[in-house]
């Protein structure tokens, strides 16, 4: 009665307070979503604006249970208006997810610990153990409904009878027989109420195990980490999940089917004598063919979901690197990747379906054969055929191939699940983050909610390893240290000495360790690459698990210098920073982290170069007022580059490839011998001041701000969520048109069309013959005269066979070509489909990206495309049989007996209607489905990247009551959808009851026009329309779904590109020749709506010209470079070397700037293929490039050197190394122009300094534009252009700007940064400005 849609668990993270009226992903701490259910029965609470509501099936009767009364209400809410998430039914208590979790952990868990490495634990076992029982005793209604089914042909004999010449029948005894069999179908549709607690457990397991799921990514190790992708799990959830629920529906069928099966053939057998074998003869064969494809079937549906997993965790890679892929003009290069492992997963689709194809004929060819065969040899074999033989038989014959049907199904879904079963169970056994072991000791366990007992004494770290690995190299050695209460220890080392896995031994995420590392007390961590999750700025910092402070989050923005930038947010810090925290800048997502640490309260803090993405100000700041302040009681370990704050620290730990080098205070280390020349630089700058103005870092490849469609300084327009747009209304024919439009050719349509229409005709007019050949036969027999003989078979028959034979043949040949015509039209279209997608989306606009997440974007390739892929071939299929079907059963019946034309008008009016109805809410809930479907992935990639952070703040239970809201308020979806369907589905079963108990007394009323065989008929197709009736019901339904999935994908196919790659307007060649820009009234807006973030820009820099960029947030210097590289398109002109840019192509424009971005960003793949995306430099141009940023000797050690794979999202280098990689593919690719964005921040002072001097030689005549977060990297530059307020503020030589505008910007500036490292400025300026002179003078 209930068939599930296929079921995403990909849930929502999101469409935040627009879309759901209040944010699922965070918590507040008045009124939660994420609040447990509590204990003492008390009702769920919801954040929105439904209040208590509670589900109207808990306080239902039984009878409105039984025919779904309930969902009356949400069924007319549907039919008048658009459904929203606010209109959604609370779940009931035991359907909720953390429900449904516990009740199946313990048996997930007795696996666990049973199982030894010859038996692992077995998923499928510990469902059974769960949920076995329960549905072994549902069967038994299932009898029950198989057993009323079976009892329907037996009495249509009876009623038969009746119409037969010289039938003994009395009418009373044919009007009992019509009243048994209305009985029988009204039963029917009441016992079938036993599929909802089948469908409603089926749900909860899928509930139980996505979210065992989830909690098992976040237990994922390192390593374990390392052996998935976003893509699997993205893949698991949406449809692993699936397969389970969608075996759960029809598991009966594997031992009702050979049941059935025994019976009915059986009957039959006794009935027809073995006539009844020829016919089996034939369902045994395709019955084994059927079954033969199911290995297939499974070979095939592993290798796609492998194949799969790869093209959705690549489009996830370039999702998160689209910035760089747009800015290095490398579309066309990801293109071909994608076309490539698109290749390789539709050749595996193509063999699927061609395994599919068969299965779908033998489908199509249904049971005529075999009838024609029986009906063959039961005339061959010298027997009389009369209608009773031939209906009775007919009817079995539908009932047998509907238990023979559902077996192969069932065993492909079984097979499905195994398939699934496998993928999960090889996750599931993935590496776990060790509890303490002995070997990595600890005195105290973090407990959930993070309050450390005050008898463990003294907090602290001790660190006494001999060795520790990440895989199979070393990382660290002999490394011994310990860290004190309210101790500062600074780790300092050059990039990739192992600063970061220091902390990570600490955290138990680098787990191969040998010996002890001892942590007293709770932990703290700012990570170096700031992790910040799709949500508010205030929840970003407080919703970590511990109840809200107010004074105590005051006071972390505070001292982490953020309240400047909380007040330039129009909507403070209630303003949602994006996926990823896309819309900050990176040294607002550093101080962010910094700010999450200092809310915890912690007693241990692990800061992993939190300094690095600020400028010096601001540096100096966050540390004398937060690290040495706030967090001067705590113990602390600091990693960082910036070595003016050695003298400040209490012990210094030297690190150098892994080395322990030197551990104590700061004169203790300068006495070593550790060579300080290069690294204290900048060591005796001012940390003291105490001016108030601040320089906040921007960042132009790292803020989305440029792009998220607001101004800089009105960062909550760019960064309010955007809710994911829902069509309203019908799934209009113009998605049906463009879907199967977008495939084969225009003319192919037609051909298919006629071909459907000629197999169901024939297929009507077949079994009409066979009712005029058995009246035929009856009429002759009863005008002989009495006694006399008559040769069987006689003439009659022979004539009738044959033409019956002709039209069974062409049956035959119609039903091999309709199914394998629409498999065709639906492959190409699907083919299509994903290419012009991809491709729209990789023209995008770079504000789609920020507007929409990366899981909302990643929903249409990989749930979307899979629906379109899988589900819309096998239910246009279905749906097109099915329509045909029902059509035809109504129309045979009418044209056998006209006065069933009768009932047939108002209840097929009634059908109408009642679809008209319902069909509204099915297609809100499915478009509600759909939408709520697409941040799981935004989440599970968000929490994938951020697990360190997670694990590190013992933040896990916290994010497990996040994703049970989420998945409760999907689940809200989806339980009504399968309410709603149920509801439709047993008020059509009622009226199919109606019409049938109609036509069987009209056929009793209008006895002496009709003959047995036309009473036969028009009883058999009445009947088949119970299973007709429920097909199209579900077949609609789910085509409406499906279709709206296409509807989807259709929607991102038809997405505004930017401008084009390539136009006519080609630039000259060699172009640029000198790099001079010129810019002339320039503006910028980042949405049409919003005011100017650029401001009449007039600037000329000469060619050659190294400018350095300053200015305060907000001031411009991101989208001066947005500008340039076209991002959004400026009004205004901006020419390079006299050519407007304007006019050219994007790839022509932006393949002749080269970029360096603060973020560096690299792509799953080798080293090889990151450094030289387009593959057009030989090995030594690499070497090279990479001994010139001094990293070459790091990547000869790697086992692989060039072709040695990087980790997700570059996680198999440091940061400093990524960056170091990202400026040597800079140098491979050469240009005249050259923008940088602080790309050494994360750099020691050694390899900063050697940096600095290879772009200075390497680019020595180019124009260079640098914007600075540390002015001393441009206090050497030709000229500074300072930005303020979106407008030109100063632009000269910096010793001029210094000296003759002592009150202007700059000159603030560089007072800010201390009296020490202001001197050293001003003079390194004057030095400069002297040298230049007397060379031009010269």
């Amino acid at each position: 009665m209930v068939k599930k849609r296929r079921y995403s668990k990909s849930d929502i993270r999101t469409d935040l307070q627009d879309s759901f009226g209040s944010d699922v992903f965070g918590s507040d701490d008045k009124a939660s979503l994420l609040t447990e259910k509590k204990k003492d029965g008390k009702k769920r609470s919801n954040q929105d604006a439904r209040g208590e509501r509670r589900n109207p099936m808990e306080t239902a009767n039984w009878f409105s249970k039984l025919f779904f009364c309930w969902a009356n209400a949400i069924v007319a809410t549907g039919y008048k208006r658009r459904l929203e998430n606010a209109d959604l039914y609370p779940l009931r208590e035991k359907d909720t997810s953390l429900v449904a979790t516990d009740e199946f952990r313990p048996y997930w868990e007795r696996e666990l610990k049973e199982a030894t490495p010859k038996k692992p634990a077995s998923l499928p076992k510990a469902l059974f153990r769960c949920y076995g029982l329960r549905y072994i005793l549902i069967g038994i209604m299932y009898i029950y409904e198989e057993a009323a089914e079976l009892i329907e042909p037996i009495i249509m004999g009876y009623i038969i009878q009746y119409f037969q010449p010289g039938s003994t029948m009395t009418l009373s005894d044919v009007y009992m027989y019509a009243g048994i069999l209305a009985a029988v179908d009204f039963f029917e549709v009441i016992i079938g109420y036993y599929e909802w607690p089948v469908s409603m457990w089926g749900w909860n397991m899928g509930t139980a195990l996505c979210n065992l799921v989830y909690e098992k990514v976040l237990r994922l190790s390192t390593g374990g980490l390392a052996k998935t992708s976003t893509g699997q799990v993205v893949n698991i959830f949406a449809e692993d999940v699936d397969g389970f629920e969608d075996v759960f529906d029809g598991l009966h069928d594997i031992w009702m089917g050979p049941l059935l099966t025994i019976v009915i053939s059986a009957y039959l057998i006794n009935f027809m004598g073995v006539s009844i074998l020829a016919g089996f003869a034939y369902i045994v064969v395709t019955l084994v063919i059927d079954l033969s494809l199911t290995p297939l079937h499974i070979k095939y549906g592993v290798l796609e979901n492998q194949t799969g997993d790869a093209r959705v965790d690549m489009m996830n890679q370039i999702l998160q690197s689209i910035r760089m892929i747009k800015l290095q003009a490398w579309e066309k290069p990801f293109t071909d990747v994608i076309n490539k492992l698109r290749k390789a997963e539709l050749w595996i689709i193509l063999k699927g379906d061609l395994v599919m194809g068969v299965s779908e004929i033998i489908d199509w060819l249904g049971f005529d054969p075999p009838i024609f065969l029986i009906i063959l040899t039961y005339v061959l074999t010298g027997n009389e055929l009369t209608a009773e033989k031939v209906f009775v038989m007919m009817a079995y014959m539908e009932l047998l191939e509907e238990a023979v049907d559902d077996f192969p199904d069932a065993i492909e879904e079984l097979a499905d699940a195994k398939v699934s079963v496998d993928r999960l169970q090889t996750f599931l056994a993935l590496d776990e983050q060790q509890p303490l072991e002995p070997d990595i000791d600890s005195s105290t366990k973090q407990d959930q909610d993070r309050n450390p007992s005050t008898e463990l004494g003294p907090k602290g770290v001790t660190v006494d390893i001999n060795t520790a690995r990440w895989k199979k190299s070393t990382t660290l050695r002999n490394i011994k240290v310990d860290i004190k209460e309210g101790e500062l220890i600074v780790v300092i080392g050059p990039t990739g000495a192992g600063k970061t896995a220091l902390l990570c031994t600490i955290l138990r995420e680098l787990s191969n360790v040998d010996g002890k590392v001892d942590v007293r007390g709770t932990l703290a961590f700012a990570a170096q690459e700031p992790w910040a999750y799709p949500d508010t700025i205030k929840n970003n910092i407080v919703d970590f698990g511990k109840p809200f402070d107010q004074e105590k989050y005051d006071r972390a923005v505070s001292v982490c210098k953020m309240e400047r930038d909380i007040s330039r947010m129009s909507h403070g810090d209630e303003t949602y920073i994006g996926d990823r925290g896309v819309t900050l800048s990176g040294g607002q997502k550093a101080r962010l982290s910094l700010a999450r640490a200092v809310y915890i309260d912690a007693d241990i803090y692990l800061l992993d170069d939190p300094l690095s993405a600020v400028d010096a100000a601001v540096g100096r700041k966050l540390f004398n007022k937060c690290i040495l302040g706030e967090l001067g009681s705590k113990a602390r370990i600091l990693v960082t580059h910036q070595m003016q704050f050695l003298k400040k620290a209490d012990k210094i730990l030297v690190l150098d490839q892994g080395k322990q080098v030197a551990f104590g205070t700061y004169e203790e280390v300068a006495a070593s011998g550790v060579d300080f020349t290069e690294l204290m630089t900048c060591a005796d700058e001012d940390l003291d001041g105490t001016k108030d103005e601040e320089s906040s870092v921007e960042s132009f490849y790292g803020s989305r701000t440029s792009v998220a469609g607001a101004p800089e300084k009105s960062l909550a327009k760019s960064t309010n969520f955007v809710e994911e747009e829902r069509e309203g209304g019908s799934v209009g024919w113009r998605v049906y048109y463009k879907y199967l439009t977008s495939g084969p050719p225009t003319w192919v349509l037609p051909i298919v069309v006629f071909v459907l229409i000629c197999f169901e005709g024939l297929d009507l007019f077949s079994d009409w013959w066979l009712a005029h050949w058995v009246d035929n036969i009856a009429l002759l027999n009863d005008t002989l005269p009495t006694g006399e003989l008559r040769p069987i078979p006689g003439p009659v028959s022979l004539y009738h066979l044959k033409v019956y034979a002709i039209l069974e043949g062409l049956g035959t040949f119609l039903a091999i070509v309709s199914p394998a015509l629409l498999i065709y039209v639906t492959y190409v279209a699907s083919v299509n489909l994903h290419n012009m997608m991809f491709n729209a989306v990789i023209r995008a606009p770079i504000n789609f990206f920020d507007k929409n997440p990366s899981g909302r974007i990643l929903n249409r390739f990989a749930d979307d495309l899979g629906e379109v892929e899988d589900e819309i071939p096998e239910e246009f299929i279905d749906g097109v049989e099915t329509l045909l079907g029902a059509i035809g059963a109504v129309a045979m019946v009418c044209i056998a007996n006209p006065w069933a034309i009768l009932p047939a008008i108002p209840l097929f009016v009634a059908f109408i209607l009642m679809y008209i109805y319902f069909i509204p809410v099915a297609r809100h809930l499915a478009r509600l489905d759909a939408t709520n479907s697409s941040p799981i992935y935004t989440h599970a990639s968000s929490v994938m990247d951020g697990l360190w952070t997670i694990r590190a703040l013992s933040a896990q239970e916290n994010f497990k009551k996040r994703f049970r809201a989420i998945v409760d308020r999907h689940n809200e979806v989806e339980f009504l959808d399968m309410a709603t369907e149920a509801w439709y589905e047993v008020r059509m079963e009622l009226l199919n009851a109606v019409f049938v108990t109609c036509v069987t007394f009209l056929c009793i009323f209008s006895a002496e026009s009709l003959g047995a065989g036309i009473v036969g008929l028009t009883l058999t197709y009445a009947l088949s329309m119970d299973e007709h009736c429920e097909e199209i019901v579900e077949s609609m339904t789910e085509m409406e779904g499906v279709m709206i999935h296409a509807e989807r994908v259709l929607e991102y196919v038809e997405l505004e590109p930017e401008a084009p790659w390539e136009t006519d307007h080609k630039p000259p060649p060699g172009w640029p020749s000198y790099g001079a820009i010129d810019l002339d009234g320039v503006y910028l807006s980042y949405d049409e709506h919003d005011p100017p973030v650029l401001r009449n820009i007039n600037l000329n820099i000469v060619g050659g010209e190294k400018v350095g960029i300053v200015g305060r947030t907000g001031a411009g210097k991101s989208s001066l470079f947005t500008a340039l590289m076209r991002l959004v398109e400026p009004a205004g002109s901006i020419r390079i070397d006299g050519v407007d840019i304007s006019k050219l192509g994007l790839h022509d424009l932006r393949k002749k700037i080269s970029v360096i971005p603060q973020d560096p960003t690299m792509i799953k793949g080798s080293l090889r293929r990151n450094l030289d995306p387009l593959d057009v430099h030989s090995d030594h141009a690499l070497w090279t490039a990479l001994d010139e940023v001094n990293i070459a000797e790091d990547v000869r050690r790697l086992p692989y050197r060039l072709a040695t794979e990087v980790g997700r999202s570059g996680s198999s280098f440091s940061v400093g190394q990524k960056q170091l990689l990202c400026l040597a593919r800079t140098i491979l690719g050469y240009n005249r122009i050259l923008l940088i964005d602080e790309a050494t921040a994360n750099m020691d002072a050694r390899s900063d300094k050697l940096v600095q001097k290879t772009i200075r030689e390497r680019f020595e005549h180019c124009t260079v534009l640098t914007i600075a977060h540390r002015l001393n990297t441009v206090i050497d530059s030709d000229r500074i252009l300072v930005m303020e307020d979106g407008r030109v503020a100063e632009f000269d030589e910096p010793h001029l700007l210094l000296t003759q505008y002592q009150d202007g910007v700059f000159s603030k500036l560089l007072s800010e940064v201390g009296e020490s490292m202001e001197r050293e400025l001003r003079e390194a300026a004057r030095q400069s400005y002297l040298q230049k002179h007397v060379q031009q003078k010269s």
